[in-house]
């Protein structure tokens, strides 16, 4: 809450009218600074005002001063003590009160940690204990612990997201559990929005067959090439083609690449240094697409304080000409925020201006032309940073559709990398050790 908030909140407490609401708010313009003496307020309420009937005087002013100073005299007994120095002393009680206001309202950080669920519940106190210890902060509790992977809810009014991230290092053991992640509320929201959003039916079928294992959590990476549109045959055939070579105009041309990536590389190299603000990954149907937009969202949310927003294209597409912008607005945000803080929910455009938001975007092909064309990426959605994934053939028959995008081709598995795949997939479903 800023120090206005706080004013305003102050005011209707104790039934302020309107006019010495205002008094209020321009009188203490900042937490540090005040206007002293009634003339050089007279001056501030009267800027803009030129017609002298409607300029508020000095005597105009006292008179509203003291009726403030009676509205608080119950919370604050020096103002009816004194005579001298009212407003000094309503100053003093106003920053007091402010700051109790601060210290007591709970900051919000999500740690995620390896091990049991179950283990972690028996040990709360311990890790609370160990948290509390480590950071020096006994105001410090959990507010929750989820199912699944060990998401610990941390509380604080002392320490907020970014000290408590700088403490804790990657890895470093809570009471026994490794930490794995450190992110602040908005990205928590993002992580259960992904969350939600990747119960694909394409990785449905293994999750009932092996265990709910699932390929998100596996040690499997698609590696990508850099790729540039092949040439239009039509340039290439500008003379009459020679009937024996008539069949030439119809081969498949291969995409001019321009460089090829392994995984680490691309994170490395292109994500993390953000060397294209926007980015399509094509490929073959099943080629991994979609799996890897999802690595690439929980890598983000866990190596960066960036915020990783999901949409699925088919469902926005089945929704109707409905622009991106009007959709994050109107449907992610309001299910999102459900739960959410009004404090989060003011940061949502803060972070957008920032260009701190990926906006994944899943599945261009399975939007029709004209629902394709209703994306409308402009405005304020065009400060994100932007990755879509699209089938390879779309993009081959109109590379046009991402003009303003580096294209980067999955690439087909080598058998050493699938032999490797089989083997430690099979080897941890029959509960062997890896080497």
């Amino acid at each position: 809450m800023d120090w206005q908030q706080f004013l305003q909140e102050q005011a209707e407490k104790r039934d302020l009218s309107l006019e010495e609401t205002e008094t209020l708010l321009k009188r203490f313009p900042e937490k540090d600074r005040h206007i002293k003496t009634e003339a050089e307020f007279t001056l501030v309420l009267n800027e803009g005002i030129f017609d002298k009937k409607y300029q508020i005087g000095v005597e105009a002013v006292t008179k509203r001063m003291q009726e403030i100073y009676k509205k608080f005299q119950a919370d604050c007994p020096k103002l009816k003590q004194s005579y001298r120095g009212k407003l000094g002393i309503l100053r003093q009680f106003l920053i007091e009160e402010y700051e109790k206001t601060t210290t007591n309202i709970k900051k919000r950080c999500v740690l995620g940690l390896k091990g049991n669920y179950q283990q972690a519940q028996e040990k709360i106190t311990e890790i609370t204990q160990h948290l509390q210890t480590f950071l020096n902060d006994d105001t410090l509790s959990i507010a929750k612990v989820e199912e699944g992977s060990i998401i610990i809810i941390v509380e604080s009014s002392q320490r907020d997201y970014d000290q408590i991230k700088k403490s804790i290092l990657i890895g470093q053991k809570i009471a026994g559990f490794p930490v794995e992640y450190v992110i602040d509320e908005w990205q928590d929201v993002c992580r259960r929005m992904l969350k939600k959003q990747t119960q694909l039916t394409s990785n449905s079928v293994l999750r009932r067959a092996y265990c709910n294992r699932d390929l998100i959590d596996e040690d499997l990476f698609v590696d990508l090439a850099l790729v540039q549109p092949k040439r239009d045959r039509a340039s290439q055939y500008q003379q009459d083609i020679e009937p024996d070579r008539g069949s030439q105009f119809y081969t498949r041309q291969e995409e001019v690449v321009e460089k090829r990536f392994v995984y680490p590389e691309f994170l490395k190299e292109v994500i993390s240094q953000r060397s294209q603000k926007n980015i399509a990954i094509i490929g073959e149907p099943g080629a991994g697409k979609t799996t890897l937009l999802q690595k690439l969202a929980f890598w983000l949310l866990q190596e960066t304080d960036d915020l990783v927003i999901w949409v699925d294209l088919a469902k926005l597409g089945k929704l109707g000409n409905q622009p991106l912008d009007k959709h994050l607005k109107e449907d992610w945000l309001d299910k999102a925020l459900i739960d959410a803080t009004e404090q989060i929910k003011a940061d949502w455009r803060k972070k957008f201006d920032e260009g701190a938001v990926w906006l994944l975007l899943d599945g261009l092909d399975e939007m029709g032309d004209t629902a394709r064309q209703s994306l409308n990426f402009q405005g304020w959605v065009t400060k994100a940073q932007l990755i879509i994934s699209c089938r390879l053939n779309l993009w081959q028959a109109n590379p046009s559709q991402l003009w303003d995008f580096q294209t980067y081709l999955t690439q087909p598995f080598q058998d050493e990398q699938m032999q490797q795949f089989i083997q430690r997939w099979f080897r941890n479903l029959s509960g062997e050790k890896q080497d």
